[in-house]
């Protein structure tokens, strides 16, 4: 090429030369380490699972817990004087969990909570157990029973560790839910509360 008569020589390119380098973008570099991460993350993943896949479900852990106190000699020996609150009864005079009937109400704020506690008692061998709502029942979770059921009731308490045992009211918002969720009566209702 000539240019008001100065001639300008272009540079030959030969195979050997490296061209100019490209560089990758930040997003290309961002996808290749996630890749990377990826890959290992499954592999390693394969690997600790090993081989089979079978997963082995231990059964819930149980433990019976016995506390002993000696008895203060000057204090005077304490009785219960309401008849609608239990203590225990002997192991002889409990039914079978298939002979008893359980409603379980949710009368706490965890949604969910009466399902699980059904399926747990379901799971222990109690019969005919179904779960509902209540109206919110402010304090501790209570175990009612009806009618000629306070051993019913105090096994299910034990069983689920849950209580105090109470016997269900007759009348009131707690005796309605109770009738709305099994219209053929219980044995056993228990109430989760907030507390």
């Amino acid at each position: 090429m000539t240019k008001s008569g100065t001639t300008m020589e272009q540079p030959a390119v030969t195979g050997d030369e490296p061209g100019p380098r490209r560089r990758w973008a930040p997003w290309m570099q961002l996808a290749a380490i996630a890749l990377s991460f990826a890959v290992i993350g499954f592999v390693a993943g394969w690997i600790l699972r090993g081989e089979g896949g079978t997963v082995t479900e231990l059964p819930p852990a149980s433990a019976e817990i016995t506390t002993t106190t000696e008895p203060d000699p000057g204090a005077e020996p304490q009785t219960q004087t309401d008849p609608q609150t239990s203590t225990t009864a002997e192991p002889g005079d409990l039914p079978p969990r298939a002979e008893v009937s359980v409603v379980v109400l949710n009368g706490g704020t965890v949604n969910g909570l009466a399902g699980q506690t059904a399926e747990t008692a379901e799971a222990l061998g109690y019969a005919d157990v179904v779960a509902d709502n209540a109206p919110t029942q402010e304090g501790p979770t209570t175990v009612y029973f009806t009618a000629g059921n306070q051993a019913a009731a105090e096994r299910a308490a034990t069983d689920l560790e849950l209580g105090p045992v109470e016997q269900l009211p007759d009348s009131g918002d707690l005796a309605i839910a109770a009738s709305q969720a099994a219209p053929g009566g219980s044995d056993v209702v228990i109430v989760l509360g907030t507390g």
